[in-house]
């Protein structure tokens, strides 16, 4: 809201029970999850603003990217992917279960990972991602972060070459038919 704000866009500082802020220059602003963001841009909404993880995550095709934006909740940096495990992890000659918040993401991200899990399961996690390798939820944690902090307050080490599997910040879709000047 305050990247809008600076651009011209005033908007309240809360929507309505409905998710709606109103209107300002012309154009109706919505407040929706954003994971379904790339959803809703593919069916009732001419454009939005989510992260590019969250577009490639959800499987949409077809959206246009209408601008790249640089950044996150806290930073003015892009966050990035990583994988993360606590102490030893086996990733050879067994089944390797692989937290993430955005169980699309997993098999995009680890084709191009420097380490190879031939045989995984995906375990969708929602919220305090940093806690499910302790409470045996998963062995290896695929994630977003924007510092690292809170990976390395609970213990976890990204495997060398698995700091940046996606580089990931917001941007601005929309349908491919909307004009953009």
């Amino acid at each position: 809201k305050m990247h809008l704000a600076t651009v011209g866009y005033d908007l309240p500082d809360e929507p309505d029970s409905r998710g709606c802020y109103g209107t300002s220059n012309g154009i109706e602003f919505w407040e929706r999850d954003r994971r379904m963001i790339p959803l809703h841009v593919s069916h009732t909404f001419d454009a939005g603003l989510t992260g590019k993880d969250l577009v490639l995550g959800s499987g949409v095709e077809g959206l246009t990217v209408v601008t790249d934006l640089c950044f996150s909740r806290n930073t003015d940096q892009p966050t990035r992917w990583v994988l993360a495990t606590k102490g030893q992890c086996q990733l050879v000659g067994r089944k390797v279960k692989i937290g993430c918040e955005i169980p699309g993401l997993v098999p995009k991200l680890l084709k191009d990972a420097a380490i190879l899990i031939a045989d995984y399961e995906v375990v969708q996690l929602e919220g305090s991602e940093e806690q499910a390798i302790d409470e045996k939820l998963c062995d290896v944690l695929l994630c977003v972060t924007e510092t690292g902090r809170s990976l390395a307050r609970a213990g976890l080490k990204v495997f060398p070459g698995c700091e940046k599997l996606l580089v990931s910040t917001p941007q601005i879709i929309s349908k491919p038919c909307l004009e953009v000047e």
